[in-house]
Order: C-alpha cells, then sequence, then structure tokens
C-alpha cells in the first residue's frame, strides 16, 4: 500500500528525511507549501537525495550520500567504485583504488611488527644485516657505515686461523686415512694457509714500520 508524503525540502536537499504530513490518499483541502515536497511509495526510502532536475524526492543509497557530502565514513569504510568497502586500516592500505595487504616492512616501518634480530631500520627502509664475512674473527656491525667491522687483534686473528688449519688438517687426514679424498677441503686448507702467510707478513711489517 501506497501513502503519500510530504517532507521538509529544504532539509531533503542535505539528504535528511523529515517527514511533515503522511496520507493515505490525497487529501481535497491541503496547501502544499515552498518548503515542502511529496513522495509516494509504501515507505520513505533510508537515503533521499532531491533532483533538482525533476523537483523530485529520489530513492538514493549510502554511498551516493557519501559522495553528496550528507554522511561522512567510519574508520575501516571506504567507497570504492561507487561501492562501499570495509577494510582494516592496521593490515591493509588503498592503492589504484583498490584494497591491498601492508607487505612485512611496511608493518614494521609503522611499528605494528618488530624487526627480526637481523634487521634494521635505517633512511625509511627495513634492511637485513648481512652475514659476517667467512674469515672475520670478531666483528661488530656497523650501522652508520653499514658494513662489519674486524675488532679481533693481529694475534687474534693468527690463533684462529692457526686453529682452523689445525682442524681441516686432521679431517683431511682422517678421510685419507678411509680411502677417499675431500677436494674442496684440500682447497680450502690451501686457501687458509696461504692467508695466514699473508697476515703473518702484514703484522711483521707493522711491527718493522713501528720500530
Amino acid at each position: 500500500m501506497n501513502y503519500i508524503f510530504y517532507l521538509d525540502k529544504s532539509l531533503a536537499k542535505k539528504g535528511i528525511t523529515c517527514v511533515k504530513e503522511k496520507f493515505l490518499k490525497e487529501p481535497e483541502e491541503f496547501v502544499l507549501t515552498e518548503n515542502l515536497i511529496k513522495y509516494i511509495g509504501e515507505d520513505i526510502p533510508h537515503y533521499i537525495k532531491y533532483d533538482e532536475v525533476l523537483d523530485k524526492i529520489v530513492e538514493s543509497s549510502f554511498e551516493e550520500h557519501v559522495q553528496l557530502g550528507f554522511r561522512t565514513l567510519e574508520q575501516g569504510q571506504v567507497i570504492l567504485n561507487g561501492k562501499l568497502e570495509i577494510y582494516n586500516p592496521t593490515f591493509e592500505y588503498i592503492e589504484d583504488n583498490e584494497i591491498k595487504s601492508k607487505t612485512r616492512e611496511m608493518l614494521v616501518l609503522e611499528g605494528i611488527e618488530k624487526p627480526f634480530d637481523n634487521e634494521y631500520i635505517k633512511d625509511g627502509e627495513l634492511k637485513t644485516i648481512p652475514k659476517k664475512p667467512k674469515d672475520m674473527v670478531k666483528g661488530e656491525f656497523d650501522f652508520i657505515q653499514e658494513q662489519w667491522i674486524e675488532t679481533a687483534t693481529d694475534d687474534e686473528k693468527l690463533e684462529n686461523l692457526k686453529e682452523k688449519i689445525v682442524i681441516i688438517n686432521s679431517e683431511i687426514l682422517r678421510i685419507k686415512s678411509a680411502g677417499f679424498t675431500d677436494i674442496k677441503l684440500e682447497s680450502e686448507l690451501e686457501r687458509l694457509k696461504e692467508f695466514h702467510s699473508q697476515l703473518s707478513y702484514e703484522i711483521a711489517t707493522k711491527i718493522n714500520n713501528f720500530l
């Protein structure tokens, strides 16, 4: 069953429904003032808007009300492609008119997640601490220069090399006693011996220059 509604026209233009009169049929004696506008239907639509061209009330949508400025969105609401969408601003963001999941870097930079032990933040970027160089004995990562710094003394470097040489040499002998060979281990042993000789020479040179 349709009813005849007379609404406040000035409020209707703002998307606000304000029924002034309601009739089952058109009354014989009724004065339609300039600030009233007629709407016929079973009930008043949830959202309305005023059509300037037709000078009438038409049904509207929540999305249209937002676009017209009659209503505002709550947190987590967004209008995309003319439709109301719900998203989680903590873990999602809007880009190119789409809801996208935030990357782990974005979450860390926003303080939502914590960096891993091998990560650090610099210049607005999430970076990974590189692996400590293979031959480094004692190392500290310099976050300003973004590189590993050797902190071991010359004696500690030499002692470390000696220990590695002894361990690898023992392993090579064990493998050979079983009738096998390990080319990679033998190559590593030669590399360490050469490194040891070079380091010894450099240390000796520094001592002589100091004297």
